[in-house]
């Protein structure tokens, strides 16, 4: 069986007990803390910022991801990369100068994500996804209430991931938005290396252990009989 690797949505975590619960992540396997930023113009509302990237640096030895959902990303990725990022992904929409913004991220010495929300054509990634280390697939529009995601978003994976192995290209492919275990394991199936903890499961109400251990047992169970 394919192996997965997990990443945390902290925008989901309770930042009161944010330490105890980077614990037990770890512990449960995740391999990388995911940071939704935003700005309420591009995306809803105010997620996260330098200072908590910064704390988080300080207590953690899994890498940062932040994931812009900015207006005019350029504007932040010099300040998130000097808080600790080691990855900064960035959305093809949000700029018109995304090879400029994916250049910055590489020459500032972090791995160049590009990321595309559910209803942009894929063909709007056709000239970056050279240049990315990792892409990113959006499979709900942020700020509506949270539902299934379409069928198609499932096909839109193994597109992408029939497009990178052509090119050969190294980067991983990686799938966020309302991850049940259905979803995440009919993602993994379609081709993605990485999966998006959020509150779908693992973040909602009840202990995190419990969650986690509940979601990746059904994860296991829906690839077996997808």
């Amino acid at each position: 069986m394919k192996k997965t690797t997990w990443s945390a949505a902290l925008c989901f975590a309770n930042l009161a007990r944010l330490s105890d619960d980077i614990v037990v992540l770890s512990e449960a396997g995740c391999a990388e803390w995911h940071l939704d930023i935003t700005d309420g113009i591009f995306a809803p509302g105010f997620t996260l910022g330098y200072d908590t990237i910064r704390s988080l640096k300080a207590v953690t030895d899994r890498p940062l991801h932040a994931h812009l959902m900015v207006q005019e990303p350029e504007r932040h990725i010099a300040e998130v990369i000097a808080a600790g990022c080691s990855r900064v992904t960035v959305h093809v929409e949000s700029t018109p100068h995304v090879h400029r913004a994916m250049m910055m991220i590489k020459e500032l010495g972090a791995e160049a994500g590009i990321a595309i929300q559910p209803a942009t054509p894929l063909t709007k990634l056709e000239y970056v996804l050279a240049q990315a280390d990792s892409v990113h697939l959006i499979t709900e529009a942020r700020g509506v209430e949270r539902k299934m995601p379409l069928a198609a978003t499932f096909d839109r994976v193994k597109i992408l991931r029939d497009n990178l192995n052509y090119l050969e290209s190294r980067a991983s492919l990686s799938v966020e938005g309302y991850m049940t275990p259905k979803n995440a394991a009919s993602a993994i199936v379609h081709g993605a290396d990485t999966v998006v903890w959020d509150d779908a499961v693992v973040f909602a109400p009840g202990d995190l252990t419990t969650n986690i251990e509940r979601f990746l047992q059904e994860v296991s169970h829906e690839q077996q009989i997808a």
